[in-house]
């Protein structure tokens, strides 16, 4: 109970006489009593609530080794059988190779318009500028730009793809997924240390 509260409750005893300061304080009993109770049975039910929350909770765990039959991403795509399942993981696996590839296509991209940049900059030091960018915008470095962008949406479309299928937790796809792109990286290894030195010592 606050002091304002407490300070009317007190005026009002010194005011009244023995039976009503009696009566008053019997209403503060229960009043209290109702507020108590109140507070403890929202309580409870927040309590009992946040139980049933964490007991329905779905853990993040790996499903079972045997298990194979799923559905990945399209409704078509309706694993059923032991032999779709390992074409699956293959597509999979072959997909995430294909990646590598294609980041590999972005980054030339991404080189080619840099040198173009840097060939076309007028500066009295070429050797200590890499890169001088000019008011006017090179024609070959727009075109660049623009194959840049539609190289990029099935760049990502797949990478998402591949995202959305790790969610589905399963061991194997897992597997699948961790090869793949290691596999794909080390195809490409040698792709991308050799348009870094292209570039580099252009």
């Amino acid at each position: 109970m606050s002091f304002y509260h407490g300070s009317i409750v007190f005026f009002c005893l010194s005011k009244a006489t023995e039976k009503q300061s009696f009566r008053i304080k019997v209403l503060i009993k229960k009043l209290n009593k109702v507020f108590y109770d109140l507070i403890f049975n929202i309580l409870k039910k927040s309590a009992k609530i946040n139980s049933t929350i964490v007991n329905n909770a779905n853990p993040v765990l790996f499903d079972s080794w045997k298990e194979y039959q799923l559905k990945l991403l399209f409704t078509f795509w309706n694993v059923t059988t032991p032999t779709q399942f390992g074409l699956s993981c293959c597509g999979i696996f072959l997909s995430c190779i294909l990646l590598n590839y294609m980041c590999l296509l972005l980054k030339f991209i991404e080189y080619k318009m840099l040198y173009t940049l840097a060939s076309n900059a007028e500066t009295a030091n070429e050797e200590k500028v890499h890169l001088v960018f000019k008011k006017s915008i090179p024609r070959p470095t727009i075109c660049l730009g623009i194959g840049y962008f539609f190289s990029a949406i099935p760049f990502y479309c797949l990478f998402i793809m591949l995202a959305l299928i790790a969610t589905t937790l399963n061991p194997w796809i897992f597997i699948s997924l961790v090869l793949g792109y290691s596999v794909g990286s080390t195809l490409t290894l040698s792709h991308h240390l050799k348009l870094k030195m292209d570039y580099n010592y252009k």
